[in-house]
């Protein structure tokens, strides 16, 4: 079966079982003994609101207002929910006094209590909150004030006067029948909530589940007196029991005159021969086929036949599905062949002659040990980037389509077939391709500093200006050359400050063209549907589905805006008029108070010159923002503006922000 797939796997596991469920229906014996309903509450077994029904030790009451009811010593709680698959129930604590953070039961016994001796015990699940609590409590080991889950769950309290009056809490344990409370000589209240999470991190909708959960041990054989107090298959037996020994403290013996435990005898509903005890429903079914006794092992010869006959069915079917499963993945086989020889056709006969190395399946496996989550670099709209190391330790990242995303596939095949005709040190630089896998791959350089937009938006190590208006250079140069150097052009349709790449020494690398589209050269535009990102999308390209560079320029504009405000392209945390970076910016101009947009981090302890060259960047953005594209500067003309803004702040005694030995 090593060749099986996972879901043929499961197919055929679940054929050998349908004959385990037959015969475990099939044997199973009797009805089970639970109690009739309390209103809409179902009573499972062994919970017992009558002597008629359930097991006796586990009784709990059925108010008259169909209610059920848990006697503790402290006093009676009303049942919130019943689990029987976890063996547990929820109960309010007691009520509060009117208008005060005072609860019932802590004025008479400061306690919350079970009867110890019946099978009930407070669960591990529960937060207990002691309110209304005496500020001596900061020096006990309780989780006083901000400390545990006070914080998060006062806010909710229907009692106003408790929300900020002093505050404890404790986790509960497992097998505890009684908490009590310290009052340091003043009235307090409890509450209880249950499962409350460690972070409420991005859980909106969180809200506290009052309650305290009180769980059962799986019940024993009922008792009896007479054998119509037994159920089915089971029989009313005397036992022998003997008590435990009597408790001393550790090291101690008791005196020779000290009277032995005497044993007693019950009656209890034992099952017959061949039947087991089942806890859950308080039955006595067939046990399995095979029991083994004191002598021998006894067989059911039916029950040996059914499972016989179920497991040549099972082992007939597997043969007949294992058959089919080797035809289906011959054609599969045959398939995927088709489909890379496809793929490779596609990406050789690109319209620039040239072709991307072809990477193996295996040695993308091998990268990325087997696309490990803690390998994923990032993910966007149509797919995954991991980080990989190839055989030669060289550093790559490769970028997958998501899977079952035709759209996805046929944006990477087309990124490798744009970046294969492309060369320039401002853009990511493409190493080769996979077609082999269902997802086709693409490898490229990797550029570990992460993105513009992160940098931009990390208000702990801003860039600083010079770094910027370099950044700002580097990204327009290759822009222009896709415009204007490529045969065809390239128009790359998704700039945005996420998809300018940041190396070790702060160069930029123009990334992911998955949406990028190769142009004729003698047309002025393509006629495309609009795709792209919200708050850099051009809207003449966005009403008219044509794009021309002129749309790349619009985006590069909005990018320049984000260098010079660092504020995101879309905000929603800005005012209603304010949310698109681009309009909040342009109504500034018109206003004439353009300077409120400069980042004042920026602007603060800098000279004359470069808050200049700052303004003089804002302005070109403004100019790549036309609403008219004829309006707009080409993107060769942006750079050219760049660098002159670049060689004028140098002229005054600045870095030169061009040359760089560590970028090519």
């Amino acid at each position: 079966m090593a060749g099986l797939s996972f879901g043929w796997k499961k197919k055929l596991l679940l054929l050998c079982a349908v004959g385990v469920v037959i015969i475990a229906r099939a044997v199973e014996g009797g009805d089970g003994r639970g109690c009739p309903p309390c209103g809409r509450w179902e009573v499972p077994y062994p919970l017992s609101t009558s002597p008629t029904c359930g097991h006796p030790l586990y009784s709990i009451t059925c108010t008259p207002n169909k209610q059920l009811q848990v006697d503790g010593v402290s006093g009676k709680y009303i049942v919130k929910s019943v689990d029987a698959r976890n063996r547990s129930l929820v109960i309010w604590t007691a009520p509060f006094l009117r208008d005060t953070c005072i609860t019932l039961d802590s004025i008479s016994a400061h306690n919350f209590s079970l009867y110890p001796t019946l099978p009930f015990s407070v669960a591990p699940d529960n937060n207990v909150l002691l309110l209304n609590a005496s500020e001596m409590l900061k020096y006990s080991p309780l989780k006083c004030g901000a400390m545990g889950v006070c914080p998060k769950v006062l806010p909710y309290f229907s009692q106003r006067s408790c929300r900020k009056l002093f505050c404890c809490s404790f986790s509960t344990e497992a097998k505890v029948f009684r908490y009590g409370f310290p009052n340091y000589g003043q009235e307090s209240g409890y509450a209880s909530v249950i499962n409350v999470p460690q972070s409420l991190d991005g859980q909106i909708d969180w809200r506290p589940d009052f309650g305290l959960k009180v769980q059962w041990d799986l019940p024993s054989e009922p008792p009896c007196k007479v054998q119509e107090d037994c159920g089915e298959n089971s029989t009313c037996t005397s036992i022998t029991i003997s008590p435990p020994p009597l408790p001393t403290p550790p090291g101690a013996k008791l005196p020779p005159s000290s009277p032995a435990p005497t044993p007693h005898t019950v009656k209890v509903c034992l099952c017959d021969k061949g039947h087991i005890w089942d806890p859950s429903d308080g039955t006595c079914p067939r046990a399995p086929y095979c029991v083994r006794n004191s002598e021998s092992v006894e067989c059911n010869k039916v029950q040996y036949a059914a499972g016989l006959t179920v497991g040549i069915t099972s082992m007939l079917a597997f043969t007949i599905l294992m058959v089919c499963f080797l035809k289906r993945r011959r054609r599969a086989k045959v398939a995927h062949a088709k489909l890379v020889k496809e793929r490779s056709l596609m990406l050789a006969n690109n319209s620039g002659g040239k072709s991307a190395r072809l990477f193996s399946k295996h040695e993308m496996k091998r990268a990325t040990n087997n696309f490990a989550r803690d390998r994923v670099l990032g993910c966007g709209g149509f797919g995954e980037v991991y980080k990989g190391e190839l055989d030669d330790k060289t550093v790559v990242a490769i970028k997958s389509a998501k899977i079952g995303n035709i759209k996805g596939i046929d944006q990477v095949l087309n990124e490798v077939r744009v970046l294969s005709q492309v060369n320039h040190r401002s853009l990511v630089r493409l190493l080769g391709c996979c077609v082999e896998s269902d997802l086709p791959l693409m490898v490229y350089e990797y550029v570990p500093n992460g993105n513009l937009y992160d940098h931009l938006q990390d208000k702990s190590n801003t860039l600083d200006w010079r770094t910027r208006l370099r950044i700002a250079v580097q990204s327009a140069e290759g822009l222009a050359y896709l415009h204007s150097a490529a045969y065809p052009p390239i128009y790359h349709r998704d700039v945005k400050s996420s998809n300018i790449l940041l190396d070790k020494s702060m160069n930029a690398r123009v990334a992911d063209f998955g949406l990028s589209r190769l142009a004729e050269p003698d047309m002025t535009h393509v006629s495309t549907c609009a795709q792209g990102t919200l708050g850099y999308l051009d809207p003449e390209y966005y009403r008219n589905y044509q794009l021309t560079d002129k749309s790349d320029v619009y985006s590069f504009g909005v990018v320049l805006l984000e260098l010079v405000t660092s504020q995101k392209a879309i905000d929603f945390f800005r005012g209603q008029d304010d949310v698109n970076l681009a309009v909040m910016v342009q109504i500034r101009k018109e206003e004439g108070r353009m300077d409120e947009v400069l980042d004042m981090q920026l602007v603060k302890g800098a000279s004359k010159e470069v808050i200049n060259s700052m303004r003089s960047v804002l302005n070109l953005a403004l100019e790549c923002l036309q609403e008219n594209r004829l309006n707009r500067p080409s993107m060769k003309e942006a750079a050219e503006t760049l660098q002159q803004i670049m060689h004028s702040l140098d002229a005054v005694g600045g870095i030169d922000l061009k040359k760089s030995s560590d970028y090519p």
